[in-house]
């Protein structure tokens, strides 16, 4: 009824990986829908991705993107930093990959801890979409400060165009991310643009990763 105040409990991301069970479910769930992406930027960006030794997963869950690339370049080594529930449920996947003494993890929350340091790239897999518009600059500035110079950020996630037409599939994940954090913003490359540039970075370039759903955003932090 119009006027009536709903009883139910509103939990965000954090409150909601607290729970083991449902944790667990989540992170399992996204696995392959990470993997796929991976692969595709593990293949659209080789030459770039071939001089990084060191990356950092924000987010990285269940570690789809960082096992992928770990297997794809052979010097690199990777940390994904997540939820301690989450990370319990990326270290199986990690243990039975080709790759288990090359990712790792530091439990945590990407708006809070602090980033490990010296990194050759930082990697933010539909991250943005999941936290408040306000915590976008601090996050993508930790992360800046967390990179060597010349090296980069790369974001995935769901973003529709700049006159916000479309397309719909990225409108509709995007959509289901603002159910757990009502702050959330529903990201265009222009508004992606703004807040790099903001932190610091520069030659910010944007690639379709998923067609009709989301892009690749990389982005420099300079010499």
């Amino acid at each position: 009824m119009t006027g009536t105040k709903s009883d139910m409990r509103f939990e965000n991301y954090a409150q909601w990986m607290a729970d083991e069970t449902e944790a667990r479910l989540y992170t399992e769930s996204q696995h392959s829908g990470s993997v796929g992406p991976a692969k595709t930027l593990a293949r659209n960006e080789a030459e770039r991705l071939s001089t990084v030794t060191n990356l950092l997963d924000v987010g990285g869950g269940s570690g789809g993107f960082s096992i992928t690339l770990a297997e794809k370049l052979p010097n690199l080594q990777v940390q994904i930093l997540d939820f301690p529930n989450v990370c319990e449920v990326g270290r199986y996947f990690v243990a039975k990959s080709q790759v288990p003494d090359k990712v790792t993890f530091v439990p945590g929350n990407a708006l809070e801890s602090d980033f490990p340091d010296n990194q050759c790239a930082v990697l933010m897999s539909y991250l943005s979409s999941s936290i408040s518009g306000d915590d976008l600059l601090p996050t993508y500035k930790k992360a800046f400060d967390a990179t060597k110079p010349g090296g980069f950020i790369i974001i995935h996630d769901f973003m529709v165009e700049d006159d916000r037409t479309g397309p719909s599939l990225a409108a509709l994940w995007a959509l289901q991310h603002m159910v757990f954090t009502p702050g959330a913003v529903s990201i265009t490359p222009s508004f992606l643009h703004e807040q790099l540039a903001a932190a610091g970075y520069t030659d910010i370039q944007f690639n379709t990763c998923i067609p009709g759903m989301t892009k690749l955003a990389i982005a420099v932090k300079p010499e």
